[in-house]
């Protein structure tokens, strides 16, 4: 939390890894990030993930479908019936169990669960 101009999306943006910073380290697990080369950095990242506001979700895809998305890119799941698993798993974590078949659009305005 803070003010406008105060560093907030900076900082984020230093964690995510889309913008190195000025001074400083970026430290995961005691590791550093930006000293690391290319591919250790991705295997880093590919442990952390990241919620958008607005625009995190591929809108002509459903919330099960968005979530197997990396499961299916970064994961060796691959038994379909492992990554529905891991997909329920993730969406009842965040109150979306149920859900699984709606578009974001309609979860966000239309499922009194859904966070918007």
């Amino acid at each position: 939390m803070g003010g406008s101009g105060c560093g907030k999306s900076t900082l984020l943006h230093g964690l995510v890894g889309l913008l190195a910073p000025a001074r400083g380290r970026v430290l995961y697990s005691g590791e550093s990030l930006w000293d690391a080369e290319q591919e250790r950095r991705d295997a880093i990242l590919r442990k952390t993930g990241v919620t958008y506001q607005t625009g995190g979700l591929w809108s002509s895809m459903t919330l099960a479908e968005n979530v197997a998305l990396p499961l299916e890119q970064y994961t060796e799941l691959t038994a379909r019936r492992d990554r529905a698993t891991w997909r329920r798993l993730n969406l009842a974590l965040v109150g979306l169990a149920g859900f699984e078949d709606y578009l974001p659009s309609r979860s966000a305005a239309g499922c009194k669960n859904a966070p918007v």
